[in-house]
């Protein structure tokens, strides 16, 4: 299907209404196989304008290792979430990553997450390990946030040439690897709490090798607490399990797609929690 580029129309977006509460986004997109551009209106609330600033506009590109990644705001009629992931280059063979999600929802939780992803960018460019990471993030959440606002939080380094990935949890529900069809969440070894709530706390850093063809994937609570209505039983680990183990010796995006597949499904078409999905594949 041939796209026109935009040449010369109006690129951004005209934003009106914002004291309202809410916001109409006017995209200037042309239309497939026209001569012709014409606006197009859909209501945005601030909120979810606000929430490209939690997660990269792009994925890095490194040698021999497929990423993959999944964000969506909550089902219509919740408020959106603060839900964030990102990658941080920090040389030709290390690629620092995170995943993590901020209590609440709302602009509040969302100026909370981008504010703890560029805490954590800035950190791991200093002392990447992640034990030094945590630490010093949640020294910075202690002192910055209000009672009761914490943020669970998933921070690793993978190199590149040995496949070697080290990674600690801060209260985070615990990532899953999948090698070929063998499934395992990777549960953490030490009472990790989440930032943010004590000042003195210890990290522990879990290390693993990956395998080619092996995949590291991490996601925020919304993927297991999925569920078809208040009363029901979440979507939880074990379906989530058995999803992957028959999506064994898959590609990175794959395995995303059906985690959030099964999960949505399950829910009935309709998630009420935002959802962030990170998965590290090594290829070679």
């Amino acid at each position: 299907m041939r796209k026109k580029a935009l040449c010369g129309a109006p690129a951004a977006a005209i934003v009106n209404n914002y004291g309202k509460g809410r916001s109409t986004v006017r995209s200037l997109a042309w239309q497939d196989d026209s001569d012709d551009w014409e606006p197009q209106e859909r209501p945005l609330t601030i909120s979810e304008i606000l929430q490209k600033f939690i997660v990269p506009s792009r994925l890095p590109e490194v040698e021999g290792l497929s990423l993959s990644t999944h964000h969506s705001s909550a089902a219509a009629g919740s408020e959106v979430g603060g839900d964030f992931y990102d990658f941080i280059r920090l040389s030709e063979e290390s690629l620092a990553f995170t995943i993590g999600d901020v209590s609440g929802h709302g602009v509040e939780a969302i100026h909370h997450s981008s504010f703890v992803r560029h805490t954590m960018r800035a950190f791991a460019r200093e002392e990447p390990r992640p034990e030094s990471v945590l630490s010093r993030t949640n020294g910075v959440c202690v002192a910055e946030f209000h009672r009761n606002r914490f943020v669970t939080a998933l921070y690793g380094i993978y190199e590149r040439s040995t496949g070697r990935l080290e990674y600690a949890l801060a209260g985070h529900p615990p990532p899953v690897l999948v090698a070929g069809r063998a499934v395992a969440p990777l549960e953490a070894t030490a009472l990790n709490p989440a930032l943010g709530i004590f000042d003195e706390a210890r990290w522990e850093t879990e290390v693993l090798n990956l395998a080619p063809g092996d995949t590291f994937l991490c996601y925020t609570d919304g993927l297991l607490e999925a569920r078809p209505c208040r009363r029901s039983e979440t979507f939880g680990q074990r379906r989530l399990l058995r999803e992957l183990e028959g999506s064994g010796h898959s590609t990175a995006r794959r395995l995303v797609d059906a985690s959030v597949t099964a999960a949505t499904s399950y829910a009935r078409g309709k998630l009420e929690d935002d959802l962030a999905i990170v998965a590290l594949q090594r290829v070679v």
